[in-house]
């Protein structure tokens, strides 16, 4: 399943800081978490439509989601995409390996491409044979946009900051 998650332990100095601050930042930080992850879902959508949804349906393209977790001092949380072939989209599908089952969802994406559905049998078979290409859309989005995510994040810890210390 393509995940990005994002925990503001990762980083020593913001930790430390965190411990530090009186409990009433914490709503300021959860928005901000909630703001950065908002973001990162909307990024991976936008640049899998940008991609023209090449080799994925409608639904992977509607089906990133958000996710958090809260905990007394851990923010964290995660953008996924849910649909059940997610994960191949993503990272692919090794040659050799047993082909893709008929379903639906396969079909749909045949017509999408203006293939008959007759052919399901030789396009699945084929896949299986050589393998797909991982289209790497989350890794991508993450790459691009993972310095506006922690600015994001920033600006909520200043906005608490300013708000808490009046």
């Amino acid at each position: 399943m393509p995940e990005f998650f994002f925990d503001l332990t990762e980083f020593d100095e913001f930790e430390q800081s965190l411990r530090n601050l009186v409990p009433s930042l914490m709503p300021y930080l959860r928005e901000g978490a909630k703001d950065a992850g908002r973001y990162a879902r909307d990024r991976a959508e936008a640049y899998t439509r940008s991609k023209g949804a090449v080799g994925v349906t409608k639904g992977f393209v509607n089906g990133w989601k958000w996710r958090m977790d809260s905990g007394s001092l851990a923010l964290s949380g995660e953008v996924r995409n849910d649909v059940p072939y997610a994960a191949v989209v993503e990272y692919g599908r090794r040659p050799g390996r047993p082909m893709p089952p008929h379903s639906d969802v396969f079909e749909a994406w045949l017509l999408s491409k203006g293939l008959d559905p007759k052919l399901s049998f030789v396009i699945r078979r084929a896949i299986g044979r050589d393998g797909t290409k991982g289209r790497r859309i989350l890794e991508e989005v993450m790459q691009r946009d993972r310095a506006q995510i922690f600015v994001i994040l920033e600006r909520a810890f200043r906005n608490g900051l300013e708000r808490v210390w009046r």
